[in-house]
């Protein structure tokens, strides 16, 4: 059974916020902070992993005739001392993740139980280990 299965089976809400929820999940005898966003990203999303808190930001469609060609960074959700086996889960299809594999977060390709994962809805479906 892969994690996807059993966060869908026995997930629990811990907490709510404007961006995110984080849910309990155990899976193989370890328990797993899940944390989801509730807006979907786009094309013309970027997500900011840098320090110790996550940000979102989304490209104006038409730059031009928004007068500027970078969006406003809104944090999504800082993280305390403790971090491990965290998965963040963005949904939809963002343009990129910047910071990955540098400092606490790791991605989906460098999976690590015991640190911060940050990936997208569609790998996390996939991910086994």
């Amino acid at each position: 059974m892969t994690l996807y299965q059993t966060f869908k089976k026995s997930r629990q809400i811990v907490e709510t916020t404007d961006f995110v929820k984080v849910y309990k999940c155990n899976h193989d005898g370890e328990e797993y902070r899940i944390i989801i966003t509730k807006r979907f990203a786009t094309k013309n999303t970027v997500i900011h992993c840098i320090d110790d808190h996550i940000s979102w930001e989304q490209i104006p469609t038409i730059p031009r005739l928004a007068g500027r060609w970078e969006g406003d960074r809104i944090p999504v959700y800082k993280f305390g001392d403790k971090t491990g086996n965290t998965i963040f889960v963005v949904k939809g299809r963002p343009n990129s993740f910047v910071g990955l594999d540098e400092g606490i977060f790791h991605s989906a390709n460098d999976f690590d139980k015991k640190s911060l994962n940050v990936m997208s809805i569609r790998r996390f479906k996939k991910l086994e280990f």
